[in-house]
């Protein structure tokens, strides 16, 4: 009888050093994997075709705005602006236009920073956005005689889903049908803990 507990002692033996081997081996993998997607991001930005398809869908199905999106890429500066850096995406050549409010943007660049937290529940909400060189052009009647049927609850509610911060860099506006130009604007407009901006 003692020499049976003793071999069944032996086989759990050698099963737990198989399964905490197989364990430590998968920790190695998953380590190594992430290791070399963390030095990708940090070289260069990854394109993701199917991350631009997905933001365009879901920001056309948000908004009454028709929004085309040329190109998405995930970035990381972490091993250059320090290992909080965080993870960004960048989308290149962004165009919407909104004809029931009169409005059209072309930006070459747009720059996301994603929050953290809410990355990990596997949603994504930018921190802050930066859209740097945008084209803005505005249709000053059609945006006149939408702008008293602007609910200002929605205005509030589209604010907090663009992020805690917009920043706009080098913007160009002209006004259809009155003749002027702003050649360069730069704003910054910071999301409040109350709602307002």
């Amino acid at each position: 009888m003692r020499r049976l507990g003793g071999q069944a002692a032996r086989g759990l033996w050698v099963v737990l050093r198989v399964l905490l081997a197989l364990g430590l081996g998968l920790v190695v993998v998953a380590g190594s994997g992430f290791a070399v997607l963390a030095w990708q991001l940090a070289e260069h930005p990854i394109e993701m075709p199917w991350l631009a398809a997905r933001l365009e869908a879901a920001a056309t199905a948000a908004t009454p705005a028709h929004i085309r999106i040329g190109a998405a890429t995930l970035a990381w500066e972490g091993f250059r602006a320090g290992l909080g850096a965080p993870i960004d995406i960048r989308l290149l050549n962004v165009a919407v236009r909104d004809t029931t409010h009169g409005v059209g943007v072309e930006a070459p660049r747009v720059q996301l920073v994603l929050n953290l937290a809410p990355l990990l529940r596997g949603r994504l909400r930018p921190h802050s956005i930066a859209i740097i060189d945008p084209r803005i052009t505005l249709n000053l009647d059609v945006l006149s005689a939408t702008a008293t049927k602007t609910d200002e609850t929605a205005w509030q509610a589209t604010l907090r889903q663009l992020g805690q911060r917009v920043v706009v860099r080098n913007a160009r506006i002209s006004a259809s049908g009155r003749g002027w130009d702003v050649t360069r604007l730069d704003g910054e407009m910071t999301r409040q803990s109350d709602g307002g901006a």
